[in-house]
């Protein structure tokens, strides 16, 4: 990938200006998290009432949800696998999402990735944009959302990266890190492959869940094909929360989100038309169900819908693995799932196909699915 050039910086621009916002414009923690008033571009009309919905209670708009809990040792028991099974169905029909705990991922291990997660983002803008993606691409180094929009951009920075089924984990840190990338590459490359057998198993499990084969679902991840993402999210300090959001409303396009939180709050779940927050615990994953999975199960797991708030205080991190299929594996639910009481609800198609309606024709919210399948109607 070339080197991009650097854009002009985002803080040359009045943030009381009443004009749109010149293209290419960049998100720069170090100046926007210190300024009293954020720019418009960043402004989501809906954030206001998204903060104020719970002002009176003391977190600050922070109901806090009862995650499901699914625990994997016990589904690696047989006499107990179908109990796990089917609680990991019901939450995915259910919310959508869940905590697996006994994973059997190290817990020093994701403390490296964190540290090395750090790492990065404490970088200078200039260098970490040695990296940066470009419109289209769906790797690389992202500040905020600023080549593709111009309005209602999230409040963050991501380093998205490719572990299969070719890394470029190693390439796009050596842009950045130069020869002292070895060490966050050998980190995150041990991680990923943690997170593709957890994903593997997970699959099982929700399989499982809807009296499949325990097969019949992972068989669309296995390796060498899985084409999954790691992305690096990090979400610095806003001095006006309560207008903006970290990452707005959506859902995932991809089939699982495999998320781990360092200890600041922020991640929200729609439930029963309610924002609850998903308190951090260091020994678990949040697992999400997303687009590609509903689309996958016939609509029997459900696409959950989320957001990311931000503070004025202290910034936050996260790293999500988006665990997805094959490239070019035709993605069709499976005929015990489809019947005259459940029809088959979505079009086949490939998760490339889904990557680039994402990346290049719709930009993702709660519909994006949905959206999809209509467009991909209309190419027919």
């Amino acid at each position: 990938m070339a080197t991009q050039s650097a854009p002009p910086a985002f803080n040359q621009f009045s943030a009381c200006s009443p004009s749109p916002p010149p293209p290419h414009l960049i998100f720069d923690p170090s100046f926007l998290s210190t300024i009293p008033s954020i720019p418009p571009a960043f402004i989501w009309p809906e954030a206001a009432s998204a903060h104020d919905q719970h002002a009176s209670t003391p977190s600050h708009s922070h109901q806090f949800i009862e995650v499901p809990i699914i625990d994997l040792a016990q589904f690696r028991n047989s006499s107990t696998s179908q109990t796990v099974a089917n609680l990991a169905s019901q939450a995915s029909s259910d919310i959508g999402f869940f905590h697996i705990v006994n994973h059997g991922v190290s817990q020093s291990l994701i403390e490296e990735v964190h540290a090395h997660t750090q790492g990065f983002f404490d970088l200078s803008l200039a260098t970490k944009q040695k990296a940066g993606r470009f419109p289209g691409e769906s790797f690389g180094y992202a500040s905020s959302f600023t080549g593709r929009f111009s309005s209602r951009l999230p409040w963050k920075e991501t380093m998205s990266l490719q572990p299969s089924p070719v890394s470029n984990i190693s390439s796009l840190l050596e842009k950045v890190l130069g020869d002292e990338h070895r060490d966050s590459s050998k980190v995150l490359e041990e991680y990923s492959k943690e997170m593709i057998r957890v994903g593997l198993e997970v699959m099982e499990v929700l399989a499982m869940g809807l009296g499949l084969d325990r097969t019949a679902l992972r068989r669309f991840f296995e390796l060498p094909d899985n084409s999954s993402i790691l992305r690096l999210n990090y979400y610095p300090p806003c001095q006006q929360p309560g207008l903006t959001f970290g990452t707005g409303p959506h859902t995932d396009p991809t089939a699982l989100t495999i998320l781990h939180q360092d200890n600041v709050a922020g991640l929200q779940v729609l439930h029963n038309g309610a924002w609850f927050t998903v308190s951090p615990r260091p020994d678990a994953f949040v697992v999400n169900i997303g687009d590609t999975l509903m689309a996958l199960t016939n609509q029997r797991y459900k696409s959950c819908v989320h957001r990311a708030l931000v503070n004025s205080k202290t910034a936050r991190r996260s790293m999500a693995f988006f665990f997805n299929p094959g490239f070019n594996i035709t993605l069709s639910a499976p005929e015990q799932l489809v019947d005259e009481t459940n029809p088959r609800a979505f079009h086949d198609f490939t998760w490339a196909k889904f990557l680039f309606f994402t990346q290049s024709v719709h930009r993702s919210g709660v519909n994006t699915l949905h959206s999809f399948n209509s467009w991909l109607a209309a190419q027919t």
